[in-house]
């Protein structure tokens, strides 16, 4: 009830503050301006279509090659970056501010970064989806390792198992499915991220979605917008699927 209470509070606030410098008059008279241009859509431009779906599949590929990688690489680092496996303390806080870093700069810097460094196409979209990836894949396994039964771990290690058996045959099969799980939800998160490195020069669905705007071609932006909202609910619900099955 608590909670309740001050999130209204909280949701007052910020209408007074946007009330107060004009913000919400302004969003409220671009609402109809916002219609008036999704309007323009119509009539969608059904023979791009095909090209579409291919650039779609481009970017869905992107995203899921990114996020691949980024489970491999974090693996090993969640293992460093996780207080109960790792006994020097150095290592451990060296590894925790890396995967900040790597969490904490946008996909989308990384990828004007990366275009500018191995220039247009994929490639420098998979760089920039692995590096950010990677950072918050190694922060969720490493609190997901930390919060682990500590008992079932020592048992292991009485029973006469190694640092590494205890890691690797007891730790990431206690957490696989919550691991699992997060993996299937980032698949559809770096879809949207693969989305708008296309518009910076990584290809896709995005940079025929920045072609299309930037040409007034509406009815082709319409279908483009369209398939995006259909791919990302499709990704969504076989997450959903196979995340209900892992429980």
């Amino acid at each position: 009830m608590n909670a309740a209470r001050w999130l209204m509070l909280l949701s007052l606030l910020i209408i007074l503050i946007l009330t107060a410098n004009g913000t919400l008059m302004k969003m409220a008279a671009g609402v109809p301006r916002s219609g008036q241009y999704v309007a323009r859509f119509w009539p969608l431009s059904w023979d791009r279509l095909p090209s579409a779906l291919d650039s779609a599949w481009y970017t869905l590929k992107m995203s899921i090659y990114g996020t691949v990688l980024a489970l491999l690489t974090a693996m090993p680092l969640a293992h460093l970056a996780s207080r109960n496996i790792t006994p020097s303390t150095i290592v451990y806080l060296t590894t925790r501010c890396i995967l900040t870093i790597m969490r904490g700069l946008p996909a989308v810097v990384l990828g004007i970064m990366f275009v500018a460094a191995v220039g247009l196409g994929e490639t420098a979209g998979i760089l920039s989806l692995w590096f950010h990836t990677t950072g918050v894949f190694g922060k969720y396994m490493s609190e997901a390792f930390e919060v682990a039964d500590q008992y079932t771990l020592d048992a292991a290690a009485v029973d006469g198992a190694s640092k590494w058996q205890s890691y690797s045959m007891v730790l990431i099969p206690m957490q696989a499915n919550a691991i699992i799980s997060f993996v299937m939800y980032y698949v559809e998160a770096n879809f949207r991220h693969a989305t708008v490195l296309g518009i910076v020069g990584a290809g896709g669905i995005g940079m025929e979605l920045a072609t299309s705007v930037g040409l007034f071609k509406y009815g082709w932006t319409g279908v483009l917008i369209l398939t995006i909202a259909t791919m990302s609910l499709s990704i969504d619900l076989l997450s959903r699927f196979v995340r209900s099955k892992l429980q």
